[in-house]
């Protein structure tokens, strides 16, 4: 019987004399089913495997197995890396300090910018909100807000 050397046998196998023996004609002593690795998926059974296969063309299987797995872990890791960049743009949104200016005008000009910004304005939104968009004082537009929904211009969602 022929020795052949082998090391870079893959955990899907028995040992690396064990496949040798195999190949050169011995015993059939591969698993049935050869598993693919990182799943629990049937790649070939020792039926589907010629017995003239050479252990280069065992390997290059086995390699081609091996870079399939990569390629799904490397989609899934892509995959997983974009919802967590998309997760900390928003968080970053959230909790970044805003400077925001407030422009000293009149309780008539502060309302009047308020009523055209809601009237634009078609989603909820809160008065702190209202205030940093407009720079305008945020007591004077709780104020406001509340006068507008007395005169039933506005309503306040709790």
């Amino acid at each position: 019987m022929q020795t052949v050397e082998y090391t870079g046998m893959p955990k899907m196998r028995k040992s690396p004399v064990d496949v040798q023996t195999w190949i050169t004609g011995g015993p059939e002593t591969l698993p049935d089913p050869i598993i693919n690795p990182g799943t629990s998926s049937p790649i070939m059974t020792k039926t589907m495997v010629p017995p003239n296969i050479s252990i280069l063309e065992l390997r290059n299987l086995e390699l081609r197995m091996e870079h399939e797995s990569l390629r799904n872990n490397i989609r899934d890791l892509q995959k997983r890396l974009s919802e967590l960049e998309k997760s900390q743009k928003r968080l970053t949104r959230e909790i970044t300090p805003h400077t925001v200016v407030i422009e000293e005008i009149s309780y008539d000009e502060a309302r009047s910018r308020i009523k055209k910004f809601l009237s634009e304005f078609k989603e909820e939104i809160y008065p702190d909100e209202i205030s940093h968009r407009l720079g305008i004082e945020f007591q004077m537009v709780m104020k406001i807000i509340e006068e507008l929904e007395r005169e039933g211009e506005i309503d306040i969602l709790d």
